[in-house]
C-alpha cells in the first residue's frame, strides 16, 4: 500500500521540479542560448512515478481501460494517417496530452486521500517566491521576469508562459476564495494572489479575476437588498454588466500599445482572443481543402499549418472525432462530484 503522506510529498516536490525547470527552458529562451531541455525528463519522471502509483493502487476501472485502450488505437492509427508530418513533433503533442491524462486520473482518483496541508504550503511557498520576483522585476526592469518580449506590459515571474502563471493564479484564487479563512495571514495571501494576478498581463487572467470578484460582490449584494428576488437580481445585473462591459472593453483594449494597433489592424475579435479567431479560421481552411474521412474520424495534424490555441479545437485535429469523445468521456466520468453551485460557475468559466 503506498503510504499518502509521502505521496504528498513527492508530488510537491514534483511540481516545485516542473516550476524549476519551466523556468530553466524560459531563462535559455529569453538569452538565446541553446541547452538541453529539462522539462522534457522532468514530466516524464513525473508521469511515469504517477503512473506507477495510479496502477499501485488499482485505481483503473474497466470503463477507464477500455477508454485508454481505445485511445491508445486512435493514437496509433493518427500516426498511421499523417501525412509528411515530424513524428518527433507529433509525437511530443501526444506526450502532452498522455501526460494530462495521468494527472486528472491521479488527482480526481486520489484528490480525497491526499495531504492537502502539504499542498498548501508547496502553493503559498510558490506565490510568494513568485510575487518577490514581480516586485523585483517591477522596480529594477528584470526582463527575464517579464511575461512578453517587447512592449507588451505583464510580469510572470518564475512562470514559462502566460498560459502556465495564468492557471495557477486561476486555481489559487479560487483556493483562497474557497478555504473561508478569515485570517490575517489568509488576507495577505489573497491580496498577493489578486495583485499578482493584475501584473501578468494576461487578457483571459484579468477577466477570470474580474469576473470572480464581481460575482461575490453580486452575492454580498443580493443579501443585503430586499427589492429583487435572488434569481432577478442576478439577471439585472448580469445585464447591466454586460452593457458596461461592452462600453469599456474597446478603451481598456487601447490603454495597451500593442493590443491597440491589433485593435486597430484586426478588429476587436482578434485582439481580444489574441489571433485565436484567425488560426480557427486558417485551420479550418486547411481542414476543408485536406481533410478525408479518417483524419475528421482520428485527427491530422500534418493538414494544417499550426494549432489553434483553442483546446476543444486543438484536440480534435490532434485525435479527432472519437479521439475527442474518449478524451472527455474519461476526463467527465472521473470528474469528483462537487456540491458547490459557486464552484462549479467559476470552473465552467475557467
Amino acid at each position: 500500500m503506498i503510504n499518502n503522506k509521502n505521496v504528498s510529498i513527492l508530488i510537491a516536490v514534483f511540481f516545485g521540479l516542473i516550476i524549476m525547470t519551466d523556468f530553466h527552458y524560459k531563462v535559455s529562451v529569453r538569452l538565446g542560448y541553446e541547452t538541453f531541455k529539462l522539462t522534457l525528463p522532468t514530466k516524464l519522471l513525473v508521469g511515469t512515478s504517477l503512473a506507477y502509483c495510479i496502477i499501485k493502487q488499482k485505481l483503473l476501472d474497466k470503463k477507464d481501460l477500455v477508454c485508454l485502450s481505445l485511445f491508445a488505437i486512435v493514437i496509433l492509427l493518427g500516426i498511421t494517417i499523417q501525412n509528411q508530418w515530424d513524428l518527433s513533433e507529433y509525437l511530443y503533442i501526444i506526450g502532452q496530452y498522455i501526460f494530462s491524462i495521468i494527472l486528472f486520473l491521479f488527482f480526481f482518483k486520489n484528490h480525497s486521500n491526499l495531504g492537502w496541508g502539504i499542498f498548501d504550503k508547496t502553493l503559498n511557498a510558490i506565490l510568494l517566491i513568485n510575487f518577490f520576483c514581480i516586485i523585483i522585476a517591477i522596480l529594477f526592469d528584470f526582463q527575464i521576469f517579464r511575461t512578453y518580449q517587447g512592449i507588451r506590459f505583464g510580469y510572470n515571474g518564475i512562470f514559462k508562459s502566460t498560459s502556465t502563471a495564468s492557471y495557477f493564479y486561476m486555481f489559487i484564487l479560487l483556493y483562497h476564495l474557497m478555504k473561508k479563512d478569515n485570517s490575517k495571514r489568509s488576507r495577505w495571501l489573497l491580496f498577493i494572489t489578486i495583485f499578482s494576478s493584475l501584473i501578468v498581463g494576461s487578457k483571459t487572467l484579468f477577466a477570470f479575476v474580474t469576473i470572480v470578484l464581481l460575482i461575490h460582490l453580486l452575492r454580498y449584494l443580493v443579501q443585503k437588498q430586499n427589492y429583487f428576488s435572488s434569481i432577478s437580481f442576478y439577471i439585472l445585473s448580469t445585464i447591466v454588466i454586460l452593457a458596461l462591459s461592452s462600453y469599456f472593453i474597446i478603451p481598456l483594449i487601447s490603454l495597451n500599445k500593442v493590443l491597440q494597433q491589433v485593435l486597430i489592424d484586426d478588429g476587436v475579435v482578434s485582439a481580444i482572443l489574441s489571433y485565436r479567431d484567425e488560426h480557427v479560421i486558417n485551420a479550418l481552411s486547411y481542414l476543408i481543402k485536406n481533410y478525408d474521412l479518417s483524419n475528421y474520424f482520428f485527427g491530422g495534424l500534418s493538414m494544417v499549418n499550426r494549432l489553434t490555441e483553442v483546446a476543444i479545437i486543438d484536440m480534435f485535429l490532434s485525435f479527432g472525432i472519437i479521439g475527442t469523445i474518449i478524451f472527455l468521456t474519461l476526463f467527465f466520468k472521473n470528474l469528483p462530484r462537487i456540491n458547490s453551485t459557486i464552484l462549479i460557475t467559476f470552473f465552467t468559466l475557467i
